[in-house]
């Protein structure tokens, strides 16, 4: 995000699903039909199109576009072992086990840092309860979407996973319209 704008940067979110249907077929041997392919081809244009900037008859090229395609290729491989690991595990298991590494990752990178600590509490102090309200929902559906998503990658390819989560952004405008209202 320091590198570009958010918007050009979502929209290259949109290749996850190539990545993993790569992946998903060279693991999993797991492959799309025809109708499949052609949707997320339509992904993969759309993404590059979008991304290019037009300036005095030159083109530019996204300056986050190497940092976004690894961050795809991490979330490809996610939904590869998320759905490897599913096949033997229970979900709830690899739930709960996925966000303990989570909480011990922000407490070793995070925590430890004594300047991170006291801007952390400093701000904490800071917070009106309906903020804390408003984060405390936010996180509890961050943590029912991570859980539904796990779930549909157990039970469907995991390329046909992430080019659903294309949706999200109609579903965060809708969000967003609501929100506004109060």
């Amino acid at each position: 995000l320091s590198v570009d704008e958010v918007s050009r940067i979502n929209i290259w979110w949109n290749i996850i699903p190539l990545f993993s249907l790569v992946a998903g077929g060279l693991v999993l041997h797991e492959w799309p039909n025809f109708r499949q392919y052609l949707a997320m081809s339509f992904l993969l244009v759309g993404s590059i199109v979008a991304s290019v900037q037009w300036k005095k008859n030159q083109k530019i090229i996204s300056p986050g576009l190497g940092w976004i395609i690894l961050v795809c290729l991490e979330f490809s491989f996610y939904g590869i072992v998320i759905r490897l690991v599913s096949a033997t595990t229970p979900v709830w298991f690899i739930f709960v086990y996925i966000n303990c590494i989570r909480l011990a990752t922000v407490i070793l990178f995070y925590f430890f840092r004594s300047q991170f600590r006291q801007d952390f509490f400093r701000e904490t102090k800071q917070l009106s309860m309906a903020t804390v309200g408003w984060v405390s929902a936010a996180v509890a559906i961050d943590y029912l979407g991570v859980w539904l998503n796990q779930l549909a990658l157990k039970s469907e390819q995991v390329s046909l996973v992430f080019s659903l989560e294309g949706f999200q952004a109609l579903f965060v405008f809708l969000i967003s319209v609501i929100i506004s209202h109060f």
